[in-house]
This record gives C-alpha cells, sequence and structure tokens, in this order.
C-alpha cells in the first residue's frame, strides 16, 4: 500500500512538471510575440526630416559619410559616380 501512495505522488509530480513545463513555454511564445509586434504599435517616425528633395540628397552628400550609406545604401563616391553616369 505504502508503494501505491509514493507511486500516485510522484504521478502527481510528474504532471506538475509537465504543467509547469507547458506553461513555461506558453509564457515564452507570448513574449516573443509581444516583442515581435511592439514594433508595429509603438512607432517612431524615422524619416522625419523637415527636408525634401534636392534639399535632402544635399544633406546627406555634406553631412557624416555614413549616413549616405544608410540612407541609399551606397557609399558617397558610388553615388556621384552613378549621377556623373546618369
Amino acid at each position: 500500500m505504502a508503494a501505491n501512495n509514493i507511486d500516485n505522488l510522484l504521478d502527481i509530480e510528474e504532471e506538475d512538471l509537465i504543467v509547469q513545463a507547458a506553461a513555461t513555454a506558453a509564457i515564452g511564445a507570448a513574449i516573443v510575440v509581444l516583442n515581435y509586434a511592439q514594433a508595429y504599435y509603438n512607432k517612431t517616425p524615422y524619416h522625419n526630416s523637415a527636408l525634401a528633395g534636392a534639399t535632402w540628397v544635399v544633406k546627406l552628400l555634406t553631412g557624416h559619410p555614413e549616413h549616405i550609406r544608410c540612407e541609399l545604401e551606397v557609399h558617397k563616391h558610388v553615388f556621384q559616380a552613378l549621377i556623373a553616369a546618369l
């Protein structure tokens, strides 16, 4: 009879571990979804310059060297060569 009680306790502990693992997985999945969705709900403007057109391009050409690469995906000398070719 004592062995039966021990088996019941082990079964309950095993069930508790399974429930805890499932809850941990669900919480982890929820955190991943919230982090992914946060970019769509908490929008921070990226292109908020008052400049437009040629003025914006001049700012890129005269500003920080990496700014033009970040915005246009080309380095300054590549952009200037493209303009010269066109």
